[in-house]
């Protein structure tokens, strides 16, 4: 797993076509920080939260077969 330290504006490349960015953060209670990151895909490439993932799949069934009615990003900006 690669590592990165990013402030707010700064962005991380996947390839050609992924871009991720730190839109903003948010100091939240108890030293908690939350943080705000846009992703840029191609359409058809899924996006979703690990736990939205591991609920329509399942965790441990992770197949092609099940990205079929999965929402993906739109390239709208």
């Amino acid at each position: 797993m690669l590592v990165l330290n990013r402030k707010k504006g700064e962005v991380i490349r996947i390839g050609d076509d992924i871009i991720i960015k730190i839109l903003d953060t948010h100091n939240i209670k108890d030293g908690k920080i939350r943080i705000a990151v846009g992703i840029d895909a191609p359409e058809g490439v899924p996006v979703l939260r690990e736990e939205l993932y591991d609920q329509r799949e399942g965790v441990g069934s992770r197949t092609a077969s099940g990205w079929k009615d999965c929402p993906t990003l739109s390239n709208e900006k």
